[in-house]
């Protein structure tokens, strides 16, 4: 059992901790979708930037 299963199971009846567990969740949540468009957003950079190297050399070697 992990210390915040421990804290919910003994705060159960405390809507205001339900309510930070809530915003925590909520949080991690946020967190997670953050990183993962950051990292969507890096690789489409790095999408463009290979294609425009690719795009350079063809026009010199055409």
């Amino acid at each position: 059992m992990t210390v915040e299963e421990v804290l919910e199971a003994e705060h159960l009846l405390d809507p205001k901790f339900k309510e930070i567990i809530n915003l925590r969740r909520m949080v991690v949540r946020l967190c997670r979708k953050a990183e993962h468009h950051q990292n969507m957003l890096d690789f489409y950079h790095g999408e463009v930037e290979r294609v425009k190297g690719l795009s350079t050399y063809m026009k010199r070697t055409l």
